[in-house]
């Protein structure tokens, strides 16, 4: 399912193409390639000593924007198919790839 949701785009990686194979339990994604040294805050998440205020607002800002944009199609969110309900057994299914996430 494509994000058809402007303010997510405006922050995220594009996405050029993708794949899906359900059966053989395949997901592709090919995005934009992302470098690190282009962002003064990139990888900064446990070390807030090099946010500044500033950086701090604008984030805010942008996330509340996104937030707002969501709940004003909530409707549409709820019957996207990507969506679904993750019970306990589904996210400890999940955990190799939580952790995976985590070292990258």
């Amino acid at each position: 399912a494509r994000l058809n949701n402007q303010y997510v785009r405006t922050f995220s990686p594009a996405v050029h193409h993708t794949i899906q194979n359900t059966k053989k339990d395949i997901h592709v994604i090919v995005m934009d390639f992302i470098d690190e040294k282009q962002f003064i805050l990139f990888n900064t998440v446990h070390d807030i000593s090099v946010w500044r205020e500033d950086d701090m607002k604008v984030v805010l800002r942008d996330l509340a924007q996104i937030h707002a944009s969501f709940m004003e199609n909530h409707n549409n969110i709820l019957s996207s198919p990507w969506l679904e309900e993750m019970g306990r057994e589904k996210m400890v299914s999940l955990r190799p790839l939580w952790l995976a996430l985590l070292q990258h």
